[in-house]
């Protein structure tokens, strides 16, 4: 959709919960917090 609609160039940038540490650390933080 981005190309077609004029932009010009498109980089993909992975999420950062899609890593499994970043999870982990999320959880911490929660447990930690709650």
């Amino acid at each position: 959709f981005f190309l077609h609609a004029g932009g010009e160039k498109f980089e993909y940038i992975p999420a950062l919960n899609d890593d499994e540490g970043h999870i982990a650390l999320l959880e911490q933080l929660i447990r930690h917090n709650i």
